[in-house]
């Protein structure tokens, strides 16, 4: 029974669950349920403690996308698990991973027929064309 809690109490101090902290910013949960968005990681960083996450090392800058919109995912990972487990605790780490989403572009549908050009009719009446000053200043005084 000693032996149990003893090994009970070194998994509590060494192995700290994933606690996975999932954070949406702007749209972007809209915009990965829309078609045409894809995602794809923008930033990933580690996040270091002392004393079993007591005290933190430092502040970890993650970059973020210019448009602001993205998803932060604070987790847990193998490679936490295993600092912690070689420094006994002393030292923990948390990975942050920045996941932004961008527009797929699809390729341009290609005609199924090629387009074949007829030769223009010659015309028989003379078109005047229209003047595009007389027609910027009448959209300039219905501005004003």
């Amino acid at each position: 029974m000693k032996k149990l809690i003893v090994i009970l109490l070194m998994a509590a101090f060494i192995l700290p669950s994933c606690f996975p902290t999932r954070t949406y910013v702007g749209s972007y949960y809209d915009d990965t349920r829309v078609k045409g968005y894809e995602s794809y990681k923008f930033a990933k960083k580690k996040q270091a403690f002392f004393f079993l996450g007591l005290i933190p090392l430092g502040r970890t800058q993650v970059p973020m996308p210019e448009h602001g919109s993205c998803e932060i995912k604070a987790r847990f990972g193998l490679l936490d698990l295993f600092i912690s487990a070689i420094t006994a605790g002393l030292i923990t780490t948390r990975t942050i991973k920045v996941t932004a989403a961008k527009i797929v572009e699809e390729a341009p549908a290609q005609p199924a027929e090629p387009v074949v050009e007829t030769p223009a009719q010659p015309q028989t009446q003379t078109q005047q064309p229209a003047t595009t000053e007389s027609s910027e200043l009448d959209a300039l005084r219905q501005l004003l």
